[in-house]
């Protein structure tokens, strides 16, 4: 046991590959979203949702393995609650697959993860609710650190990792392009 690991030790692990959609969003890991603002990445996230909860596609055409009536887990960071509202609606789904991370009693709270807290409280509402997959969106209005050193980055990104790969739940972390 205290000898070095090789790739081999993983495979035993069954530490395989694993996708929710095959080639694009992988589970048990974090997936980025980039865009210029505005340019439709809340509505691509909406039709992923869509897509699992109708068991549709995805948009490559390949088929989707999830069943109808996939939930999604939404941290609308962006402050776009009605937004969400408005897309389950208008795309066609149950809003009700649709989980925030809130409470019934504040649906506009939980946009914050910057302490081991909020962590602890995403985790406890992921392994609860059992989403297919989990839209923070976006990942920088989570918190007070900038995503450009590389400890403020590590502080943002691996607490989510590690929920991911825990939970064994792909989590995609919406972002804006810099203008820079």
């Amino acid at each position: 046991l205290d000898g070095d690991a090789t790739a081999s030790y993983l495979i035993q692990a069954n530490a395989t590959t694993r996708w929710v959609w095959p080639g694009w969003i992988q589970l048990g890991v974090l997936t980025g979203l980039a865009a210029e603002p505005g340019t439709g990445k809340t509505r691509f996230a909406a039709d992923l949702a869509k897509r699992l909860a109708l068991g549709w596609p995805w948009p490559d055409d390949v088929e989707n393995t999830y069943p109808p009536g996939s939930r999604t887990l939404w941290v609308p960071a962006d402050n776009q609650h009605a937004e969400l509202a408005t897309l389950a609606e208008e795309y066609g789904f149950d809003p009700d697959l649709v989980y925030l991370n809130a409470t019934k009693r504040n649906p506009f709270g939980g946009t914050n993860l910057e302490t081991e807290q909020e962590h602890k409280d995403l985790e406890r509402r992921i392994a609860r609710v059992k989403p297919a997959l989990v839209i923070i969106d976006t990942i920088i209005n989570t918190t007070s650190k900038g995503t450009y050193s590389p400890e403020d980055a590590k502080a943002i990104f691996k607490p989510l990792q590690e929920i991911a790969a825990r939970q064994q739940v792909a989590i995609v972390c919406v972002t804006h392009l810099s203008k820079s």
